[in-house]
């Protein structure tokens, strides 16, 4: 009984996201410098020189090549995710827009000699409350 009244008080203590095992890690936000990642919607994130497994040189490549109207969007909130997106859908791409992005930008991309960052896999995103570009950003 001693042992659940501490988990409760312990419980109460807690932030509501640390109580359901949400990191926030704002104090450790960065500003983004990678000028084609200026004007996406968010100015910081935790990975300064780019998410595990992304480079910015190849993202910066296709988003210079403004083959879709998402391609920034969906290449920056992925390389370069927003300061409190790791555990939250609504501020990660749509799976829509990713597979929108790599249509559109398929031909290009080949033609640039470029490639798709394999670690943007479009089937891993979310499909509902998550960045959807329809004529401007907006978060469903």
């Amino acid at each position: 009984m001693k042992h659940f009244v501490l988990v409760v008080l312990g419980s109460l203590l807690l932030s509501p996201q640390q109580a359901h095992g949400v990191r926030d890690d704002r104090s450790n936000c960065k500003p983004i410098t990678s000028s084609f990642c200026q004007g996406v919607g968010y100015t910081t994130t935790l990975h300064p020189s780019g998410a595990s497994g992304f480079s910015l040189q190849q993202i910066g490549q296709i988003v210079e090549t403004a083959c879709s109207p998402g391609v920034s969007i969906l290449m920056c909130r992925t390389a370069l995710p927003e300061c409190g997106s790791e555990d939250d859908s609504r501020k990660k791409p749509c799976r829509a827009l990713c597979e929108k992005v790599k249509t559109d930008c398929e031909s290009v991309i080949r033609a640039k000699r470029l490639s798709w960052p394999m670690r943007l896999r479009c089937e891993s995103l979310p499909e509902s409350n998550c960045v959807q570009v329809i004529s401007r950003l907006c978060i469903n």
